[in-house]
C-alpha cells in the first residue's frame, strides 16, 4: 500500500474502513496505523464525512415537493391532445375502408373463377394450373 492508493480509497469510499474494498482493507488499515501521512489523510476524510453525513440523511424530498415536481413536468404534446389523435386515426380508418369498398377491392366477386383471376392476375400467362389435379 502506498499513500496515493490510500488517498484514492479515502476519496472513493470515505474514512470508514467498513466501506473500503475488502481485498485491500487489511493493507489499508495497517498502512493507516503505520504512516503519519496516512493518518492525516484519514482525519481529513473523516472531517469531510462528518460534513456530508447530515446531507445524506435529508437527501429524500418530501411528498409535497415530489408532487409539486411531478405536476410541474410538462406533458408531451401528443399525450395532451390524445382525443384529436384518436379521432384522426378513426377517420383515416373509415376513409380507407370506405374507399376500398367503393373502389370494388372489398366487394366480393360474383363467382369462384373471379377469385382465382384476381389472385393470380400477375402470374405468367404461359403457366397453366389445373386446380383439380395439379400442374
Amino acid at each position: 500500500m502506498n499513500i496515493e492508493r490510500f488517498k484514492a480509497i479515502l476519496e472513493a469510499y470515505g474514512a470508514d474502513p467498513d466501506r473500503w474494498p475488502e481485498a485491500e482493507r487489511d493493507d489499508a488499515v495497517a498502512f493507516l496505523r503505520s504512516e503519519r501521512s496516512a493518518q492525516a489523510a484519514h482525519d481529513a476524510a473523516a472531517e469531510l464525512d462528518g460534513l456530508l453525513a447530515p446531507a445524506a440523511i435529508s437527501a429524500m424530498p418530501s411528498e409535497i415537493l415530489t408532487a409539486r415536481l411531478l405536476r410541474a413536468v410538462p406533458q408531451p404534446e401528443f399525450l395532451a391532445d390524445w382525443k384529436r389523435v384518436a379521432a384522426a386515426a378513426a377517420l383515416a380508418l373509415a376513409i380507407g375502408l370506405g374507399g376500398g369498398y367503393v373502389s370494388g377491392t372489398l366487394v366480393p366477386p360474383a363467382d369462384e373463377e373471379a377469385y382465382y383471376e384476381i389472385a393470380f392476375d400477375g402470374l405468367d400467362s404461359e403457366v397453366q394450373f389445373d386446380w383439380e389435379g395439379g400442374a
